[in-house]
């Protein structure tokens, strides 16, 4: 069986570490197993304008691969997402059918807020990600919520594909818990930076009334100093660490917490990390919540903050539960289902 041939473009990589770049990586590592793959980031941070655009559509266009797969997010592309050019040259070089193109999207549009700034960008981002869809023979997404929204606007059908665990469970022993001085089942874990999507800044208030250890990682002193002018007395920022200490603090932590805006979602890495260890997660459910996560028997979902109130306090002060090993949602299946619907 011939082995496809793939050029993925993916404006952030290793050694950078975002959402994005955590994805891309584990989407490549088990890719490569099955499939000849190649990875371009661009050459410089801006690498998707101007002489930096022409030299990376140089190198697409003497490149070997027969896919050209896009990892999209539009603020990566360009100050603010705002770069028409990158979307532009993708559909151009569409018409020419040289290569199948692929989107995977992360992210579409910035969401109007009533205010002028906001339509601006909404709008520049809808016609930069209309063109790419417009470009593309295969379109992939995070959700069924996401592909409910993107699929009036593409000319294929779209297959929503999970993010897959951004954390790696590893049997490795580290000494992490001397390090930090911890006992296992004793601390309460939160995850990942202050972005907006996510109500950390509530996490934390409520955290906070209780005595109970929390360690937060991917996120430092210095993000809590400009995000909440103070860390309380009882959290501890650890900021990142190698992927086999946190795994570890993820197999040995007694509740993992995330609060996102738009409720638990398959796009939410550190939850599938947290499945993919048996953690027991407290989370918001809505209606974006996908069935596959409702199944999951390691998660406690709250339908409202007042309720994660009521769930924090009883599952602080119950026995650790344990649960199956079974990830639905691992790269290889993940993978698998990609490689089902590549065209070509």
């Amino acid at each position: 069986m011939v082995r496809p041939r793939i050029l993925m473009v993916s404006p952030h990589f290793p050694p950078q570490k975002t959402g994005l770049s955590d994805y891309s990586f584990k989407f490549y590592e088990e890719l490569k197993k099955v499939a000849d793959v190649k990875v371009s980031s661009g050459d410089s941070p801006q690498g998707w304008k101007g002489l930096s655009l022409i030299r990376f559509f140089l190198g697409v266009l003497n490149s070997r691969e027969d896919t050209l797969l896009i990892q999209y997010v539009p603020y990566m592309y360009g100050k603010r997402g705002m770069n028409l050019q990158f979307p532009l040259l993708i559909f151009i070089y569409s018409l020419f059918k040289r290569k199948k193109i692929q989107v995977m999207v992360h992210e579409f549009n910035y969401p109007y807020l009533g205010d002028f700034k906001s339509l601006l960008l909404y709008c520049y981002h809808q016609l930069m990600g209309r063109l790419l869809l417009l470009a593309s023979d295969e379109v992939f997404c995070t959700t069924e919520h996401f592909k409910f929204y993107l699929q009036p606007k593409c000319l294929v059908e779209v297959l929503q594909l999970p993010v897959g665990s951004n954390i790696q469970k590893s049997e490795k022993e580290t000494e992490i818990l001397k390090k930090l001085n911890l006992r296992e089942s004793e601390f309460a874990c939160i995850f990942g930076n202050f972005h907006s999507s996510k109500d950390l800044s509530f996490v934390i208030s409520e955290l906070k009334k209780t005595d109970y250890q929390v360690i937060h990682i991917g996120a430092n002193k210095e993000d809590y100093q400009k995000n909440l002018s103070s860390v309380p007395q009882n959290i501890y920022p650890i900021g990142y660490l190698l992927e086999e200490e946190v795994s570890e603090l993820l197999s040995k932590t007694k509740l993992l917490l995330c609060y996102f805006l738009d409720g638990a979602t398959l796009r939410r890495g550190s939850l599938l990390a947290g499945i993919e260890h048996n953690t027991p997660i407290l989370v918001n459910k809505s209606k974006n919540t996908e069935k596959e996560l409702l199944n999951c028997e390691n998660i406690s979902f709250a339908k409202d903050k007042t309720e994660f109130r009521e769930l924090l306090e009883s599952l602080l002060k119950a026995p650790k539960r344990q649960f199956a090993n079974a990830n639905p949602f691992s790269w290889e299946l993940i993978v698998k289902k990609y490689l089902s619907r590549r065209i070509g």
